[in-house]
């Protein structure tokens, strides 16, 4: 998709350009940039752009963050062609993003990881040799209702029970029967369960699987159930990560997805992407074990669903399309990764200041 707009005003551009951007627009190889050429190098010795726009893919939860940006980039220039921003998972955009260099393949990925180490070899191998990867930020995985589902505060151990496939009844395993959140406590609101949660290719999957699944399972005794009948570490891992099968939790795979299915069973909780939530006023974050999703809790460890954001550039292709480095230093600029700046009001827990100025040193610097 090709992402424009942006809900930035031109004060934000300008209070951008005043902290030390260079001035959006101007490639750093001095090529124009208005016609797509498909050469890498021109006739003697010239180089040319290998394309006329920035072309880029980001994790579903993360993009709302790719748009927020494209959206400054094009509000300081809108001559500039608007990046192009497909959606992927986060193994399914490195691989691409390391498929090689050249017209076709991606400038950057913004991904909910770091590269893993085999993704790695497998991006040397395709010639894609110098890689920055940067932490630009931390989202988060939040469980959501509308006004009509129930508000809800369970803890780990409480949300394995609810969602978990089974259930531990004097001292015996059980396929769980838990059918109304008052069955977890009598305070809980007398209606049927109904959770929706990201899809197993979802890039926060592993998060509800390790902080609320394995987590909560642990305790609530039935991990060292299976362990004490027989289970390897592993299995019982596994075990403890399945949910229930009976139609009560359903799975989504995108989170834009999600939040619609949300709107049309106005009773369900949803786990989303705290981006994703900010536009959605319709819903509202509920807490998880006493701890609620905020920009603190997420920053200093509390809220137990972090998800990075990590910015992946192409070094190679900075010089050869036109703006991409601009367009990458904005996800490192005060102006707008800063506290109470735009990526900020859309969701993104900025790093720390001194974190985003190296980033920024190393994004600006002329070894990139």
């Amino acid at each position: 998709m090709r992402v424009r707009g942006g809900r930035v005003g031109m004060m934000a551009v300008v209070g951008l350009l005043a902290c030390g951007v260079p001035a959006l627009g101007q490639d750093a190889s001095g090529l124009d940039g208005r016609g797509d050429a498909a050469g890498d190098v021109a006739a003697e010795g010239r180089v040319a752009p290998l394309r006329a726009r920035v072309f880029g893919v980001a994790v579903p939860e993360a993009h709302p963050f790719a748009a927020e940006v494209a959206g400054v980039f094009l509000a300081a220039d809108p001559s500039q062609p608007a990046p192009e921003i497909a959606r992927e998972d986060a193994a399914g955009a490195i691989r691409r993003f390391c498929a090689g260099t050249g017209t076709a393949t991606l400038d950057f990925a913004l991904a909910n990881r770091a590269m893993l180490a085999d993704e790695q070899v497998v991006c040397r191998a395709s010639g894609v040799i110098d890689v920055a990867d940067l932490r630009i930020g931390t989202d988060a995985l939040v469980p959501a209702a509308g006004a009509a589902a129930p508000r809800l505060d369970l803890s780990p151990a409480e949300w394995f029970r609810a969602i978990g496939e089974r259930s531990l009844v004097d001292g015996q395993l059980l396929p769980n029967r838990i059918e109304r959140w008052s069955e977890l406590r009598p305070d809980l609101p007398d209606v049927p369960v109904r959770v929706l949660l990201p899809a197993p290719n979802h890039g926060a999957r592993a998060l509800v699987d390790r902080a609320l699944l394995l987590e909560g399972c642990k305790a609530a005794g039935l991990h060292a159930v299976y362990l004490d009948a027989g289970y390897e570490p592993g299995r019982a891992d596994r075990a403890c990560q399945t949910l229930r099968g009976d139609g009560r939790v359903g799975e989504i795979a995108d989170d834009g997805a999600l939040i619609a299915a949300l709107g049309r069973d106005p009773a369900a909780v949803g786990f989303v992407g705290r981006g994703h939530l900010a536009a959605a006023p319709n819903l509202k974050p509920l807490p998880l074990g006493g701890v609620p999703a905020t920009a603190e809790t997420i920053a200093d460890g509390r809220w137990p669903l972090p998800v990075p954001v990590h910015l992946i550039v192409k070094k190679a292709h900075l010089g050869l399309v036109p703006g991409l480095r601009d367009f990458v230093a904005l996800f490192a600029a005060d102006a707008v990764a800063g506290d109470g700046a735009p990526l900020a009001r859309a969701g993104l827990v900025p790093v720390p200041p001194a974190e985003r100025a190296a980033a920024r040193a190393a994004l600006q610097g002329d070894d990139l």
